[in-house]
């Protein structure tokens, strides 16, 4: 029987990987630098971790204000007005990034383009792929250390 246990980590995933993580701080924080609405991006940085179903990293939280009351109607992001419509359509495109990249429709290209410019999308769309690449990562190494998966 083969046995997988998950050893435990010390800080977050980034810390694995210390040649790359000065890199990787230096762009997520041009990210928040670039971003003409940062509150659009910290918003999909947290739902995205929503999705994945972990914490979302305190390392790369976005350095501006966020409404809290905001922050935690994300679930309800569809339906909640407090949401624009802009940040509907990245919150939308980004849950779909999640799921099933291969599964972003066209429609959903023309309402974010109907918001934001092409500089903007470069800035989002980067911004959604490293912050759900930093949630898996954050999944696979949190993995909880009393639970282990038997092969037969």
């Amino acid at each position: 029987m083969l046995t997988t246990t998950w050893l435990p980590i010390k800080g977050g995933p980034l810390d694995q990987i210390p040649i790359a993580a000065d890199q990787l701080r230096a762009l997520v924080a041009r990210l928040w630098d670039t971003a003409d609405d940062p509150v659009i991006l910290e918003l999909c940085r947290l739902r995205i971790a929503l999705l994945v179903d972990v914490p979302a990293d305190p390392a790369f939280r976005s350095p501006h204000p966020l409404d809290n009351r905001l922050a935690s109607a994300l679930s309800a992001w569809p339906d909640d007005p407090r949401f624009t419509d802009a940040q509907r359509s990245a919150l939308g495109f980004a849950e779909q990034y999640v799921l099933d990249a291969h599964g972003v429709t066209d429609s959903q290209i023309a309402r974010l383009r109907d918001h934001f410019s092409p500089a903007q999308l470069a800035t989002l769309t980067t911004g959604i792929a490293v912050f759900d690449a930093l949630a898996r990562a954050g999944a696979v190494l949190a993995g909880d250390p009393r639970s282990s998966t038997h092969l037969a």
